[in-house]
């Protein structure tokens, strides 16, 4: 996938309305590891924004309690959880993620 310029037409991470009906989700199934892997690189073209956001996370964060409780709502495979939860071991994390299963 390739990111394009402003007005090169739709982007895959952005939602424009309903799901045309040969691609709706079907009953929820386990998200296993190959559903995780495929997640995990569906999302590497969008990286750098990911390590942006990670970088002015943890700067924010650092003014949190030592033993902060923080809930990760849209949490995928818990990127975010692993990196934070070594950065702050005292934390409790929560995570959701009520997305249907990618494919």
């Amino acid at each position: 996938m390739q990111l394009g310029k402003p007005g090169d037409g739709p982007r895959p991470w952005i939602s424009r309305g309903p799901m045309p009906p040969d691609t709706q989700p079907s009953a929820p199934q386990p998200f296993n590891v190959a559903h995780a892997e495929a997640y995990d690189r569906s999302i590497e073209p969008l990286l750098p924004i990911k390590n942006t956001l990670h970088l002015l996370l943890r700067w924010h964060f650092a003014g949190l309690p030592d033993t902060a409780r923080v809930l990760l709502v849209g949490a995928g495979t818990g990127a975010e959880a692993r990196f934070f939860a070594p950065l702050f071991p005292a934390w409790r994390f929560t995570l959701v993620d009520p997305s249907a299963v990618r494919r």
